[in-house]
């Protein structure tokens, strides 16, 4: 249960009911119930955090796409040469056969990069290595 317990803490707005400030209406003292101060306050802070988050998405789906057309410009360059002047050049072949392995590896990178980050706020001492090692092996004890 206090395994529960403290999972759920990461979802507790903080406010205590008992501290709350007291509105008048109508000459009649009452406290604010705890539902209008979270949408007070959720008001305010749900505009700026679904701003953040769709710009953490769009930076994000911006990552995927430049690895797609990474992956894929000298493909396409070497189909175009090939079309064109019926000749293949071997810099543009080699640079083709090179990156179209590496879009595992683009896509790995960009998908871990949010947890990465995530670990590297939650522990500022540690070095990236350590950060990509914590999220792609999995979690130790000292760190929790």
């Amino acid at each position: 249960m206090r395994a529960l317990e403290i999972k759920m803490e990461r979802y507790d707005p903080g406010i205590n009911p008992s501290t709350m400030p007291i509105r008048i209406d109508g000459g009649e003292r009452r406290s604010i119930g705890m539902e209008d101060s979270v949408k007070q306050r959720g008001a305010a802070t749900s505009t700026h955090s679904a701003a953040k988050n769709s710009q953490r998405i769009a930076v994000q789906g911006m990552l995927y796409v430049l690895a797609f057309y990474l992956t894929y410009l000298f493909s396409t360059i070497t189909s175009i040469t090939l079309i064109t002047a019926e000749k293949a050049y071997f810099p543009i072949q080699f640079l083709d056969t090179f990156f179209i392995p590496l879009q595992g590896f683009w896509n790995c990178c960009i998908y871990l990069r949010p947890s990465i980050q995530k670990h590297r706020e939650s522990h500022p001492n540690d070095s990236i290595c350590t950060a990509i090692l914590y999220v792609v092996i999995g979690h130790d004890n000292d760190h929790d």
